[in-house]
C-alpha cells in the first residue's frame, strides 16, 4: 500500500546492546498524532492551493482507501495479540521459577534456586507487578524504577540478586514495564494513527458525497427545465421570463455546486494518497518505535540472563560440577543436558 520512488538507505545503529546498555527513547503517540495530523493539514492546503478537477480519481482513490482501512484493522489485531501473547508467556515463566522455586525448598542448592528478596523489596515488586495497568489513583510501572529497586537492594544487601527466582522477581517486574511500555509506544501508536487517518477522511468523505449530492440535484434540475422549455419552443411558443430565470438561476446554483465539488474533491484526493501512497511516512515511527522497544527489551533481558549465568556457576559447583559456564559475549548457546531415561526405557 505504501510506496515512494525516492529510496534511502536505513538508519545505520550504532549502539549494540550491552550490559549497562543507554536507553533509546521513543516518540509518544501524542506528538505522532500532532505530526500526522499537521502533514494532513499542509496537504489539504497545498491541494486547494491548485484547485485542480480531480473528482474521476476519487473511485481508485476511495478503493485504495478502504484497503487500507482494512489493513489498520489487522494491524491493531496482531499489535495487540503480540502484547496479550508476551504478557502470557511472561506470567508463565515466572509461574516456572516459583514452581521450581518451592520444589528446592530445603536442599542444598535453594540459595541459587529458590532464597526470596528481603521483604520489604519483595513488597516494592508486587507493587510493581500490581501497576501493570493505568487507573486514577496509580501510574504505570516504569522501566527506571525497577532499575532504580535493583540499585537500592544492591546497596542494601551489598551484593546483586543471586537466586534464580529473585532473579525472575525482579524480571516480572521489567515484564511489566516492558509490557506497559509497548502499549504506549506501539499499541496506542497505532491506534491513534489509525484514529487520525480514518475520522479525517472519513468526514472528508461525507462532505464530498454532500457536495457531489449538490452537484447532482441541479444538474437534474437543469435538465427537467432544458426539456421544459423545449417542448415550449417545439409548440412555437418562446419560454416565459420568470422559467428564463429559473434556469439561469439554476444554472448559476450548478457552477458553483461543481466549483465546490471539484475542489472539495481534489483536496480529498489528495488526503487519501497522503496516507496511502505516503503512508509510509507514518509507518516509519511506528516501525522505529518497535525496534527500539526490541532493542531494549532484548538489553534488559540480557541483563538477567548475565545475572542467570553467575546463579548456575554458584549451584553447578555445589553439584560437583567445576567446569565454568561461559560468559554470554563467549557463547551462543548453552548446551542442555539430555533427558534421563527411567528405568523402564520409557
Amino acid at each position: 500500500m505504501f510506496s515512494h520512488s525516492n529510496r534511502s538507505s536505513p538508519d545505520k545503529i550504532t549502539d549494540k546492546p550491552k550490559e549497562q546498555s543507554k536507553e533509546v527513547e521513543q516518540e509518544t503517540p501524542r506528538n505522532a498524532s500532532a505530526k500526522i495530523t499537521e502533514r494532513l493539514n499542509k496537504v489539504f492546503q497545498e491541494a486547494s492551493a491548485l484547485g485542480k478537477n480531480r473528482s474521476a480519481d476519487l473511485v481508485p482513490l476511495t478503493a485504495e482507501y478502504d484497503q487500507l482501512k482494512h489493513q489498520f484493522r489487522a494491524l491493531v489485531s496482531v499489535v495487540k495479540n503480540y502484547k496479550t501473547k508476551t504478557v502470557a508467556m511472561n506470567d508463565a515463566k515466572f509461574q516456572l521459577a516459583e514452581q521450581l522455586a518451592t520444589m528446592s525448598k530445603k536442599s542444598p542448592i535453594y540459595d541459587e534456586i529458590g532464597n526470596d528478596i528481603d521483604e520489604e523489596t519483595s513488597a516494592a515488586l508486587k507493587r510493581l507487578y500490581q501497576r501493570s495497568e493505568p487507573s486514577d489513583h496509580r501510574r504505570l510501572t516504569t522501566t527506571d524504577e525497577v532499575t532504580a529497586l535493583k540499585e537500592e537492594y544492591r546497596k542494601h544487601q551489598g551484593t546483586d540478586i543471586l537466586s534464580m527466582y529473585g532473579l525472575f522477581s525482579f524480571g516480572a517486574a521489567q515484564d511489566v514495564a516492558n509490557s506497559n511500555e509497548y502499549q504506549t509506544h506501539v499499541v496506542d501508536y497505532v491506534v491513534e494513527w489509525e484514529r487520525v487517518v480514518t475520522e479525517r477522511i472519513d468526514a472528508e468523505l461525507k462532505y464530498t458525497k454532500e457536495l457531489e449530492s449538490t452537484r447532482r440535484h441541479y444538474e437534474d434540475k437543469i435538465i427537467r427545465l432544458r426539456e421544459k422549455s423545449n417542448e415550449i419552443e417545439e409548440k412555437g411558443k418562446e419560454p416565459s421570463k420568470g422559467q428564463a430565470e429559473k434556469l439561469a438561476r439554476n444554472e448559476d446554483k450548478l457552477k458553483d455546486a461543481f466549483t465546490k465539488h471539484e475542489r472539495q474533491a481534489g483536496k480529498l484526493c489528495a488526503l487519501i494518497e497522503a496516507v496511502t501512497h505516503e503512508g509510509y511516512k507514518d509507518l516509519y515511527p511506528l516501525v522505529k518505535n518497535y525496534m527500539k522497544w526490541e532493542m531494549n527489551r532484548i538489553s534488559r533481558e540480557h541483563d538477567i540472563a548475565e545475572r542467570l549465568s553467575e546463579t548456575l556457576e554458584c549451584m553447578s559447583e555445589k553439584m560437583g560440577s567445576r567446569k565454568s559456564v561461559p560468559k554470554l559475549e563467549e557463547q551462543k548457546y548453552e548446551k542442555l543436558e539430555e533427558p534421563v531415561e527411567s528405568e523402564t526405557g520409557q
